[in-house]
């Protein structure tokens, strides 16, 4: 169409417009193309972070699970020390009342001291065991912490990345737009 354009005479300037259209839309064309690929590129970021905020609230949420079983079994672990505690209190008083009694019963009260120490011990031992929990419940809630301070830099940064992409977007349009105004005004 340009060629037949340049072949009548009085149309020249008419087909150098025409050429100029051309060009300017097909520069339009090109900087649409590159804006829906950048388009798609940060709407594929979005989705990357959200399905790694949605994981890490998973995560948060099984952790939490975990947390209330933990802190559960610290409870009954805590009851259980309190209950042989009492036990081992108890078996000490009547060791004593068998002490007062007499020779006889020395042989059942070297039996019950006995037992009260394996009582002990065995208090002891859960002791060490509900201490262990409570380290293990510290720790947890630590990682949970740390967790919900990353979920919360997740967020920012998603926000972040999506304002500065549509600023970009914003700029590279103005700046075509731009363009496109001085192309239209330089061939007028």
């Amino acid at each position: 169409v340009l060629a037949e354009y340049r072949q009548h005479p009085g149309r020249a300037q008419e087909a150098e417009w025409l050429h100029a259209s051309v060009e300017a839309l097909e520069k339009v064309h090109r900087w649409a193309a590159v804006l829906e690929t950048s388009k798609a590129w940060l709407e594929e970021q979005v989705r990357n972070w959200q399905q790694e905020a949605e994981q890490r609230e998973r995560t948060l949420t099984e952790l939490r699970t975990w947390t209330a079983q933990l802190e559960a079994a610290k409870a009954w672990l805590e009851e259980q020390v309190r209950n042989w505690q009492q036990e081992a209190e108890q078996r000490e008083a009547l060791v004593a009342d068998l002490r007062a009694k007499g020779a006889e019963r020395e042989a059942a009260t070297v039996r019950l001291e006995e037992q009260v120490r394996n009582w002990q011990r065995e208090a002891e031992q859960r002791e060490a065991l509900v201490l262990e929990h409570r380290r293990a419940l510290e720790s947890l809630h630590t990682r949970i912490a740390v967790l919900e301070h990353e979920r919360a830099k997740v967020g920012r940064t998603l926000d972040d990345l999506e304002e500065q992409a549509w600023t970009r977007i914003g700029r590279r349009l103005r700046l075509l737009s731009g363009r496109q105004a001085m192309e239209t005004n330089t061939h007028e």
